[in-house]
């Protein structure tokens, strides 16, 4: 299983440790690349390692984890969030869905609510760069040889390889983004 980087931040140094140490985080499919106790220092350490995951808590005495996906997304860095909060407050869960949090859990964790949470945000982390690694080899072998490319569709082409429709999806690419 290849491991996807996870940052965790909690300006608590007990909630902090105990994330440190109490779950295997290995085992959910993630290295653990730091753990640090407000927003400042976490968006220092996304800057310079753009882990795949922070997992964040909400509320923090210099900057929240809700300012945090904020400018982690205005410095164009791909990061997934988690967000855990000792409130339920609707509130808090909603803004934090809405910039762009995967989840939202509320202290204190259950271990079996984490892994399912994390197993979950593993798979499709997973998924996604498996996508854009496929999407990247594509279009590398379009941009370096599309002579070769075109030259080998016409030729099924004109061989019935390929029927009409086909050709003309095949001409007018659709991208998702």
């Amino acid at each position: 299983m290849d491991l996807l980087t996870l940052v965790l931040v909690d300006d608590e140094p007990i909630i902090l440790k105990g994330l440190l140490e109490t779950y295997q985080w290995n085992r959910m499919g993630f290295q653990v690349i730091g753990a640090v106790r407000d927003g400042d220092a976490a968006l220092e350490i996304i800057r310079e390692k753009e882990p795949d995951v922070v997992l964040t808590d909400v509320r923090m005495k210099k900057m929240d984890g809700l300012t945090l996906i904020e400018k982690t997304k205005e410095m164009g860095i791909k990061t997934n969030f988690v967000v855990i909060s000792a409130y339920r407050d609707f509130e808090y869960a909603q803004k934090a869905c809405r910039n762009g949090a995967l989840s939202y859990l509320v202290k204190p964790i259950e271990e079996d609510e984490l892994e399912r949470t994390m197993t979950e945000i593993y798979e499709m982390c997973t998924e996604q760069k498996y996508k854009e690694k496929n999407y990247s080899l594509w279009e590398k072998i379009l941009l370096e040889d599309r002579d070769n490319f075109l030259n080998q569709m016409l030729g099924r082409y004109l061989d019935n390889g390929i029927s009409e429709e086909e050709q003309i999806k095949r001409s007018n690419p659709v991208y998702y983004y």
